[in-house]
């Protein structure tokens, strides 16, 4: 398998041609793991979209025993919407069977990437074991050699929260299949997540979007996003629509 990791959207060039590829996107802090939170607490769907004035459109045509509208900008709940972009808000009482529109900073910009590709899957550490037996399962089943993973970034700089996530599936995968290639961003995200992965959380309090996170009040959210498998959910990208999987389909023939 070719693994490309592109560690900002940035330096991402004519992907949305590419269908014959499996897309990753990782946005740990944290529209990634909301939207994993979300669908583990039985969100019907998550709709995820670049902008306040589009996610407001969206939010007016939808009935309101269903919708929800979610985000934030710099790290904040805009004014008016239900919730922010905080993986704790989504529990089951408020949002079980929902339509959750999200808007974010970082995350739903790089979700709205590599539109033509067939196979599209969120990623994060919460559900990182599913995500890469799903890769796994297409490259063998479909034959599906390709996998680009896309990191979020912040703000289109470089976030080291979602490099250590593609290293930590790219570190994986290798354990799994033979003649893996890898371009230069995707051996680094592997390098340093195998440097770090004896004391992932307390290196990552020490990067730049980790302070800043915690300076608003959301070091628990940092807490979630670093635990592994803790929202054991399989979220594809359909269509413009982020929905949970059912797991037979990594069940083997």
């Amino acid at each position: 398998m070719k693994i490309k990791t592109y560690l900002t959207p940035k330096m991402i060039n004519n992907l949305e041609s590419k269908s014959d590829s499996i897309f990753v996107y990782i946005d740990v802090l944290r529209a990634s793991t909301s939207v994993c939170s979300a669908l583990y607490f039985g969100a019907r769907e998550v709709i995820p979209v670049e902008t306040m004035e589009k996610a407001l459109d969206i939010y007016k045509n939808l009935s309101s025993d269903i919708r929800l509208l979610a985000g934030e900008r710099n790290g904040e709940k805009p004014m008016g919407f239900n919730l922010g972009n905080s993986p704790v808000e989504f529990n089951e009482d408020i949002v079980k069977d929902k339509s959750i529109i999200l808007t974010t900073t970082n995350g739903t910009i790089a979700f709205n990437l590599g539109k033509k590709a067939k196979f599209r899957v969120i990623a994060s550490f919460t559900n990182l074991s599913l995500v890469v037996s799903y890769i796994y399962n297409v490259a063998i089943k479909d034959k599906i050699y390709h996998c680009n993973i896309i990191c979020a970034g912040n703000q289109g700089h470089f976030a080291y929260e979602d490099s250590l996530c593609a290293g930590a599936i790219i570190d994986k995968l290798n354990t799994l299949m033979n003649d893996i290639e890898l371009n230069d961003a995707s051996r680094l995200s592997m390098e340093i997540y195998n440097l770090h992965n004896n004391d992932l959380l307390h290196f990552v309090k020490s990067t730049e979007h980790a302070k800043i996170l915690i300076e608003k009040g959301f070091e628990k959210d940092i807490d979630d996003a670093f635990t592994f498998d803790k929202f054991p959910v399989l979220p594809l990208i359909e269509g413009n629509n982020i929905k949970t999987a059912n797991l037979d389909i990594l069940q083997d023939d």
